[in-house]
């Protein structure tokens, strides 16, 4: 039997990312698809573009906002902690 070991992307993780947030399989695609089909071939200012609206819809998404939030709360500043707790408890409200 032979083991395959595969590295985890940040695009991986990134894709993750927007699928457990909601995305749906044809807007992950779409907003990954200059990446997977031929990234030599583009040109700087479409890896840009598309680069800024990955990294939009990542930081947009809602396991990457709760998961920043988790950070603050566990952090070292008293204020920004209480204040993540706040609106974290307020996302699980909802």
């Amino acid at each position: 039997m032979t083991l395959t070991i595969r590295s985890v992307t940040e695009l991986d993780d990134v894709i993750s990312t927007l699928a457990v947030s909601g995305y749906s399989d044809s807007e992950i695609e779409e907003l990954t698809k200059t990446f997977n089909d031929c990234p030599d071939a583009m040109s700087n200012i479409e890896f840009l573009i598309s680069n800024k609206q990955l990294e939009m819809s990542h930081c947009l998404s809602k396991e990457w906002i709760v998961g920043k939030l988790k950070r603050l709360a566990e952090g070292p500043d008293s204020l920004a902690a209480v204040n993540a707790l706040k609106v974290l408890s307020e996302i699980s409200a909802k």
